[in-house]
């Protein structure tokens, strides 16, 4: 506990790590699971059609109890990514992951 109430300065997170990929509740949907990185409040979910595709963000300021993608194209493989970040910046994007949403 610092009594001088003056805030602890953040870092810039590191490498976001993807732990799994499974469906989600609902058809069409996504959970993914990711290590939990120091400095990170809130997760950045990216998706491409491939590896080297384009990227496009799906979830912006998620947080790890909620990477759940809804609407993902069913029976195609779809690669995803996510950055840990803070207010002052975001982290390297993890390593892309490729999953087949039911």
């Amino acid at each position: 506990f610092d009594c001088n109430n003056e805030p602890t300065p953040r870092q810039q997170p590191g490498k976001a790590l993807i732990r799994r990929i499974e469906d989600g509740k609902r058809s069409g949907s996504v959970k993914i699971y990711a290590e939990a990185l120091e400095d990170a409040d809130r997760y950045k979910v990216e998706v491409a059609p491939s590896s080297t595709g384009e990227w496009r963000t799906v979830l912006d300021h998620g947080t790890l109890n909620k990477l759940e993608l809804n609407g993902m194209d069913r029976g195609k493989e779809l690669w995803f990514r996510i950055n840990g970040g803070n207010a002052k910046w975001w982290g390297d994007a993890s390593e892309p992951a490729s999953f087949i949403p039911r």
